[in-house]
């Protein structure tokens, strides 16, 4: 490859990293993959768009990008950390922590290492664990929003209801388009038998992502302990119609407490 075709290379790699840091990750793609076709082996655009695909949830798409740029730098630790993500969103936890645990000893100052690693925990049910690693992303970097998503549901998984409401209030606090911090504190309140300020939650995280079944579901089952039954069966019957299976359970229950009301 010509000089000049590298520092173009760089040059559109430069300003996809300047349209990701303003938020237009379209754009930010687009001029990744004009830098890839100029130069195909650097494997910090290769990252890159992988770290899009996962941000858009396109877990999948980023496989490859972040395979390809692991094997041309198998010590990148961005990369490998994208590879562990882009597992971990395709629900292999199991998959991903090893290659997580080695971006972490690579970089074990990078939060976005730790943050990764701890939800990977979170995943596998190693709660603990993931509260001293995600507790530690928090004090690298405590601007960082994911981090502190996944330290309320590491809290959360530990029962430690009060300090998961605290973690996911202040992910909420960074990012208030974060449904997933959301959900979290809307089932630390609704385990804390606050079942108002739960609803207010996962009515907020709806707002956010009215696409989602599972939310309904949550939403569903606090209306129900709520005594709100006309508003459960409506929740259960939303997720549903969105394609998430809804327990057998779930309608028994309300049968038996309340009528069903007309659709």
């Amino acid at each position: 490859m010509s000089a000049t075709a590298e520092r173009d290379a760089e040059g559109w790699f430069q300003a996809g990293m300047a349209a990701a840091r303003t938020g237009c990750l379209d754009e930010a793609l687009a001029c990744y993959n004009k830098s890839l076709e100029l130069e195909p082996d650097m494997p910090g655009t290769l990252a890159s768009i992988a770290g899009i695909y996962i941000d858009q949830g396109r877990y999948q798409e980023a496989l490859e990008p972040a395979r390809r740029a692991v094997e041309l730098d198998p010590t990148y630790s961005v990369a490998l950390s994208n590879l562990g993500a882009a597992l971990l969103g395709l629900g292999d936890a199991e998959g991903a922590l090893p290659i997580l645990q080695q971006a972490v000893e690579l970089e074990p100052n990078d939060a976005t290492n730790c943050a990764n690693l701890g939800g990977c925990l979170v995943k596998l049910g190693r709660h603990q664990e993931a509260i001293e690693v995600l507790q530690r992303a928090t004090r690298l970097n405590p601007q960082h929003d994911n981090a502190w998503t996944n330290l309320a549901a590491a809290y959360f998984g530990c029962k430690v209801y009060e300090q998961a409401i605290t973690a996911a209030r202040r992910a909420i606090t960074l990012d208030p388009a974060n449904h997933v911090a959301y959900i979290w504190l809307g089932k630390a309140y609704q385990f804390s038998k606050r079942f108002d300020e739960a609803m207010a939650a996962y009515q907020q995280a709806l707002v956010l992502r009215p696409d989602k079944g599972d939310i309904h579901l949550l939403m569903g089952t606090c209306c129900m302990l709520a005594g709100q039954y006309d508003l459960a069966w409506r929740h259960g019957w939303l997720a549903e119609e969105l394609g998430t299976e809804v327990p057998p359970r779930f309608f028994e229950i309300l049968r038996s407490v309340s009528r069903e009301p007309k659709r």
